[in-house]
């Protein structure tokens, strides 16, 4: 029997069409079912919250009975990573975080248990109640409605009868929720004059709904002769929306007769405006096992269909499809931009139109293979997972760059045997290469399942999925389809009598002549070789280590921006609506100039929020921040109103803030007396404080811990002096102001002399100062007690409200009681035992790495009490411990790519010639970005991981080619010449692979450059940045630097071999 010649896959076109076609069948069919969602399953921070209570209102006497035997019982519990309490009167919350290798379920019944099982260590009113919290996903869809001429009944009727069950039937909706708090709730609004005339109790008549509120009793009954628990449930007929108004509260008055009894108002206590007028917000959540994409394609559907035909308009805030849609676009641009500039430069250097479109071919082919390969795996398509392909489109080109450049410099002959001949040891020439660098770009991710963080873990991985499956893909596309291909489109061949290729351009084989003899130079010459890496790696090196880092001043953007606004004064809401509206008004000038869509007013009497919707696409990429400045400076502080933001200014620009009218009511001082003092920490009086450039400094958050709140007090005092003399603090942070207080009433003696009591007075104070719900009534109605309209609550106006005794007399409240200013009971807020307090100081950009890393030293010169500590705020140490994480994942990627390359070429120094460059590159990027002034954020750190996949891919190209033109066996300490000019004709064979994929990668970095893409709130352009110049050096570092390492490896190695041999001997 003859040996048949063996046969390939790609000389099998028919089979492999084949196989293609079925794969994109199956994909095509499980394509539909794959889920689209925001972000990756998983993402988010879990926390068992454990509420506590005793009836005390002393915050120490709570923090000694509950908060310190609570801490030490649920710190003794396995899983738990960290607990943290606050404490404030006689309520306290702890809130656990569980460990990531324990389920939130699992540690909130280790919480019940442990709790009851510890109840003899607690007050006996403790009421311990757990309950658990998880930061899922934002709303699918979020809208803001304008009611038009609609009244608030009718419209909040429109909203409830006909557009939100148009939305629950959508599939995938879950939950729709709006802030129309009124729907459901009777209110009950007592007339003080009606009540005086009758004679009426008003504190009886509150106990007597309590008491009739329905109740459940478990009695025993026989039944079949066994003895069983049954539940009765006890009502009563007359509470219920129609015949509440007719209830008896006396013999001869009933309900009506006193009080009005109505729907509580959709608006009651809390105002939404859109664009200026009164409206609502609504938010859309989706299923857990929802197509939120779709989902929110529906719903963004109806609610524009419903919006016309009610005569509604609404404002979209977010969509989840919006975004998506926005990454989407983002990918199929890098795609396009990818596939033009591969065709450029493959033209340019190998001057074959259909080798470029064949290579381009590659690129939506491997992207496909990915995308069916992860919907058969069952995962859902994220942000995460499109940045993922948007990485990828720089990537899966150069396998088949690499064996379309092998193949045309294939010798060609007039037999078509030789040709094919020629053409498979072209392939399995660079097949070994390829399959090393495919499988080193995939083990980078490997280290990311060792991250104990399981946020940055499942990002990383939900990012790295769809880059692996794309490698994969576009292997299989360079091994098979693209050999299979060519041999199709180049039938003839391409060489000419001559024996030589014509697939080059004649510039690009002179230039890598002059590469050749340019290397061959260096590598004969020792000496002047040290010097050119010196040259190379130095500058770097010496930017990464002297220039200082400059600070992340810029948070996540998601493009909406919520500004606190602070209430001044006792303003009525109709007061407040003007103000508002003032604000509105001014913001309507610029809004086109600032980028905003929609502007969203949300306050009550208390606090409000300024909610500004920006543009997706900034024509001039502003971030957030520069956005918010601006807007800062364009409000004016109101009379009643100022943001936030004008308070942070006013401590660090001394900005003058209109008084509110002293006239208008003299307990206004008052009020804002208590504002002031309600901060534990007020503004500074330091004239280091006050300056003019608050945008030149950066904030440093830190937090003092001690045993008690007194040690924290005494360190802030001794530290901040030390802060104030540290160079590049600019201002050392808040003065500790005195403690705040809060006025109480107290019951004269002549008033206790004559029968008042204090629990007679409260029910009536309670019901003049807002609404208190009772009850729920057996019909589903809540009823609530409260006044009808929501008036400005000032003290001059309770004290003089009256009241009555059970006796039935009456008198003002300023007649009974005298008023005290005593200290409010600060939150105290605890965290592994230890109580601890933030604080904040502002500090030099170039100095505030430096001042971090200081920390502890300046608490030691304080000299501050025992026992105080001194860390990093949630934030800072969160970003710290992240930073940390990918270093070791870095090093841990570093070490498993060198290990892979080892066993597969069976060497343990020629992959280190490779290895040396990856440590340099990263270092040589940081160092670059320092230099410019770039900041390295999430995305810059997120792309020099990356950078260490690909500057080995793409060195693997040439260290392959040079240990088979020169092993290292055949090198020994006096380099021969002959051995050394192997080492440079193999780097020129492939200059034009190596320099080619690293500008096809550049290109692709270039739209996220350029873009305004984001993911989780940071910008990529920071990724495309640091991966288009890390491409650019690690190209330079690979043709010049590894051929030099290349030969001192070897020249160790002999020297090693020679010195074991005379040691034997």
């Amino acid at each position: 029997m003859s040996d048949a010649p063996r046969r390939n896959l790609y000389d099998r076109p028919i089979g492999v069409l084949a196989v293609l076609s079925a794969l994109l069948v199956l994909g095509a069919l499980t394509l539909p079912s794959m889920r689209i969602n925001l972000k990756p399953a998983g993402l988010t921070y879990p926390v068992v919250m454990v509420r506590m209570a005793m009836d005390t209102e002393s915050s120490a006497e709570a923090l000694e009975q509950l908060t310190r035997p609570g801490e030490e019982i649920l710190r003794a519990l396995p899983g738990v990573e960290s607990v943290t309490s606050s404490t404030q009167g006689g309520a306290v919350r702890f809130f656990v975080s569980p460990s990531p290798s324990v389920t939130l379920t699992e540690l909130s019944n280790q919480v019940g248990e442990a709790l009851d099982n510890n109840r003899h260590r607690l007050p006996t009113n403790a009421r311990p109640r757990v309950s658990t919290f998880s930061d899922s996903d934002p709303p699918m869809v979020a809208a803001a409605f304008n009611p038009g001429d609609y009244a608030d009944a009718t419209f909040r009727d429109v909203m409830e009868r006909n557009l939100m069950p148009q939305l629950l039937r959508i599939p995938g909706v879950a939950v729709v929720q709006h802030n129309l708090e009124g729907e459901g709730t009777l209110l009950v609004a007592f007339s003080p004059e009606h009540a005086t005339a009758t004679r009426t109790d008003l504190t009886k008549v509150a106990g007597h709904f309590t008491a009739a509120q329905p109740r459940s009793y478990q009695l025993p009954v026989m039944q079949d002769g066994q003895r069983r628990e049954q539940i009765v449930r006890l009502r009563s007929d007359d509470l219920t929306q129609a015949g509440l108004p007719d209830t008896a509260i006396s013999p001869t008055n009933q309900l009506k007769e006193i009080a009005l009894v109505e729907p509580l108002p959709s608006n009651y206590g809390r105002w939404v405006t859109v664009d200026g007028k009164p409206g609502c917000t609504m938010s859309i959540y989706p299923a857990p096992d929802a197509n939120s994409y779709l989902a929110s394609k529906e719903v963004t559907a109806v609610l524009e269909r419903e919006s016309k035909r009610l005569g509604i308009r609404y404002v979209l805030q977010s969509a989840t499809h919006v975004q998506i849609d926005a990454a989407v676009r983002e990918l199929i641009d890098a795609a396009i931009w990818g596939a033009v500039f591969s065709v450029v430069f493959l033209l340019l250097f190998l001057g074959r139109l259909r080798l470029a479109l064949l290579v381009c071919a590659s690129l939506p082919l491997s992207l496909a293979l990915a995308v069916l390969a992860m919907a058969c795996h069952e995962n859902t398509m994220n942000l995460f997972t499109l940045m993922g392909f948007l990485l990828a489109c720089g990537m899966v080109v150069d396998n088949a760059i690499v064996v379309g450049e092998a193949l045309l410099r294939a010798r060609g002959s007039a037999d078509p045997a030789e040709r094919k001949a020629a053409l498979h040891r072209a392939v399995a020439g660079v097949a070994l290469a390829i399959v090393v660098s495919t499988l080193t770009t995939i083990a980078l991710f490997v280290p990311a399942l060792v991250i104990e963080n399981p946020q940055v873990r499942i990002s990383i991985m939900a990012m790295g999925e769809p880059i692996i499956w794309s490698l994969l893909g576009s292997l299989g596309v360079g091994l098979v389809l693209v050999p299979m291909a060519f041999s199709w489109l180049y039938r003839k061949g391409l060489s000419g009598s001559d024996g030589r290729s014509r697939g080059h351009a004649r510039w690009l084989m002179a230039s890598e002549r002059a590469y050749g003899r340019f290397l061959a130079w260096f590598l004969l010459r020792p000496f002047m070789g040290v010097l050119l890496v010196l040259a190379l790696v130095t500058p770097g090196i010496a930017c990464w280590w002297y220039v200082q880092e400059v600070p992340k001043t810029e948070q996540e953007d998601d493009r909406h921006l919520g500004l606190p606004v602070r209430i001044r004064g006792n303003p009525s809401s109709a007061q407040l609506r003007e103000a508002f509206a003032e604000w509105q008004q001014q913001l309507a000038l610029k809004q086109r100039e600032l980028a905003i869509t929609s502007v969203i007013c949300d306050w009550r009497l208390e606090r409000g929020t300024l909610n500004l919707y920006l543009d997706p696409i900034d024509p001039q990429r502003r971030h957030e921040n520069d956005i918010q400045s601006a807007v800062t400076t364009l409000l004016k502080p109101g009379l009643y109103i100022a943001l936030q933001d004008h308070l942070s200014r006013a401590s660090s620009e001394a900005v003058k803030l209109p008084e509110p009218d002293k006239k208008t009511d003299t307990a206004k001082g008052d009020a804002n007396k208590g504002e002031r003092g309600g901060r534990r920490s007020g503004s500074s009086g330091s004239s280091s404080s006050r300056r003019s450039d608050w945008a030149s400094t950066t904030r440093l958050s830190f937090r003092l811990m001690a045993p008690d709140e007194e040690s924290i007090d005494q360190a802030w005092e001794r530290l901040r002096p030390v802060l104030a003399e540290t160079p590049g603090v600019t201002n050392p942070g808040p003065l500790t102001d005195p403690p705040p207080t809060e006025t109480e009433l107290v019951l004269t003696r002549g008033a206790e002399e004559r029968g008042w009591r204090a629990d007679q007075l409260s029910g009536q104070v309670t019901r003049y100062g807002g609404t208190r719900q009772l009850l729920t009534m057996p019909d589903g109605w809540a009823l609530a007690v409260g006044p009808l309209e929501s008036t400005p609550r000032t003290l001059r106006r309770l004290l003089g409200i009256e009241v009555r005794q059970s006796g039935g007399d009456i008198d003002r409240l300023e007649n009974l009681v005298e008023r005290r200013e005593v200290p409010t009971q600060n939150d105290i807020r605890r965290r592994d035992g230890l109580s601890q307090r933030d604080y904040w100081m502002m500090v030099e950009p170039a100095q505030h790495a430096r001042i971090r890393g200081e920390l502890s030293n300046l608490l030691a010169r304080a000299d501050v009490p025992p026992a105080t500590q001194i860390g990093l705020s949630w934030w800072e140490e969160h970003i710290a411990k992240q930073q940390w994480q990918m270093k070791l994942a870095t090093l841990l990627a570093v070490v498993i790519i060198y290990l892979l390359m080892g066993v597969l070429y069976e060497s343990v120094l020629a992959p280190l010639a490779l290895m040396i460059t990856v440590p340099v590159v990263f270092v040589s990027v940081q160092g670059v970005f320092k230099i410019t002034g770039m900041q390295l954020d999430n995305m810059v750190t997120l792309g020099s991981f990356l950078l260490i996949g690909v500057v080995v891919n793409h060195g693997v190209v040439l260290i392959d080619r040079i240990g088979t033109c020169a092993p290292m066996n055949r090198l020994n300490r006096r380099q021969q010449r002959l051995p050394l000019l192997a080492i440079a004709a193999g780097a020129r064979r492939r200059f034009t692979p190596v320099v080619l994929t690293s500008l096809v990668t550049i290109a692709g970095a270039f739209p996220m450059i350029f873009g305004d893409g984001r993911i989780n709130g940071d910008s990529i352009a920071g990724l495309g940045a640091s991966l288009a110049i890390g491409m650019a050096l690690g190209m330079f570092f690979t043709l010049l630097v590894v051929p030099l390492i290349y030969r001192w490896l070897a020249a160790f190695r002999s020297g090693m071999i020679h010195l074991w041999q005379a040691c034997v001997r």
